[in-house]
């Protein structure tokens, strides 16, 4: 069977970071992919055009959200519901949005939902509500006769079977977006040129991600005189309301020196290579492939003990987890690892074997695959 595929979706970077391996074997299979979002780059432009891949603006603006975009977006649902394609929407307004004009005419769907998002963690009162809402419509999207439901951990997998009553035949647990192990190859050894160690945070500057506690851990290190460096690898999102400002992080570098900010990295393996162990700090996430590909690096994981993070470190099995927003579990844990090789030896040759029988690209990818083909 020809699988053609419409991707709608809130980033286009995204796409091609976490989505584009899935693409190409559709592709491959003589297959058409037509990918729908609100911005793209030249840059971005030329590598849908080098794949064939057919681009259509989603009429929204990740900055400035207006009711009139989220009309122009439901309205573009029942627009693409005469293509004969399978949709496969990620991110909220998408899945919403172009969702529900799609459950209505009972078109094929597969629904991403990468994480359960800021709206299921906050406790503030418009959360609450916003949350109640969701809960109303991922009811009603999920449990239709051609609606498909990808989610990545076993958390959220039991959220939706047992909270949300969606049905079995609908609701597919499959790990995240998956790694190549030949992009992303096992390094031998840790880097040894340098007299201290390296600290890769591969995030957004979001709170969310953890970056004032890794910042505030790093302060703790300085001060009683351990010599470190963290580099954060990642762009301010002006589109996200708890996006770091520009003014915050130049704060954070006067204050702390031994942050470095980096900025957005194309290439991220050459980062793992050098770093000595990752961390990533965040209150939730749905399966952070920063590290799944940091463990195909072979590289020493930190990580907080929430959903997606601990599904995929087991603690002191292939990683060590902290509490969450632990300033001084993330101290604790970069000193205790670094101070023990024999351990960071351990960890990381149980995190790559983990990472190649679970989250090989290979693996995510046939299983997404055998999902289209259910339809």
């Amino acid at each position: 069977m020809k699988i053609n595929i419409a991707f709608i979706i809130n980033n286009t970077n995204f796409f091609l970071s976490h989505r584009i391996n899935i693409a190409r074997e559709v592709l491959k299979l003589n297959g058409e992919v037509t990918l729908f979002a609100p911005e793209i780059t030249k840059k971005e432009e030329k590598i849908l055009n080098n794949y064939n891949i057919n681009f259509h603006y989603l009429p929204f603006s990740r900055q400035r959200i207006r009711l009139i975009d989220l009309l122009r977006i439901f309205i573009l649902g029942f627009k693409i519901s005469k293509l004969d394609k399978i949709f496969h929407l990620v991110t909220i307004i998408p899945i919403i949005f172009c969702g529900i004009p799609l459950r209505l005419l009972n078109k094929k769907v597969v629904f991403a939902v990468s994480g359960l998002g800021t709206i299921f963690i906050s406790q503030a009162i418009y959360a609450r509500t916003i949350k109640f809402f969701v809960i109303l419509v991922y009811r009603f999207l999920f449990n239709g006769k051609n609606s498909r439901l990808i989610v990545q951990n076993t958390v959220d997998f039991d959220f939706f079977k047992n909270k949300l009553k969606i049905r079995d035949k609908n609701l597919y647990l499959i790990k995240g977006s998956g790694v190549s192990q030949f992009d992303f190859n096992y390094f031998e050894d840790l880097p040894n040129n340098r007299q201290f160690p390296v600290i890769l945070v591969p995030a957004r500057l979001i709170k969310e991600k953890g970056i004032y506690e890794i910042c505030n851990a790093s302060k703790l290190l300085l001060e009683e005189n351990f010599p470190h460096e963290v580099w954060i690898s990642g762009d301010i999102d002006s589109g996200n309301p708890s996006s770091l400002t520009k003014q915050e992080v130049e704060q954070i570098s006067l204050a702390v020196p031994s942050v470095k900010f980096l900025g957005y990295q194309q290439n991220m393996k050459d980062l793992y290579k050098q770093a000595t162990m990752v961390c990533l700090p965040s209150y939730r996430e749905g399966l952070p492939k920063a590290l799944i590909e940091a463990a195909a690096c072979g590289r020493p994981i930190i990580t907080s003990n929430v959903p997606g993070c601990n599904e995929i470190v087991e603690d002191m099995k292939t990683g060590i987890l902290v509490n969450v927003k632990s300033v001084e579990g993330l101290r604790t844990a970069i000193k205790k690892l670094y101070l023990n090789k024999e351990l960071m030896e351990q960890l990381r040759l149980n995190a790559y074997n983990k990472f190649l029988l679970e989250y090989n690209e290979e693996i995510i990818v046939k299983k997404i695959i055998n999902l289209y083909s259910s339809f």
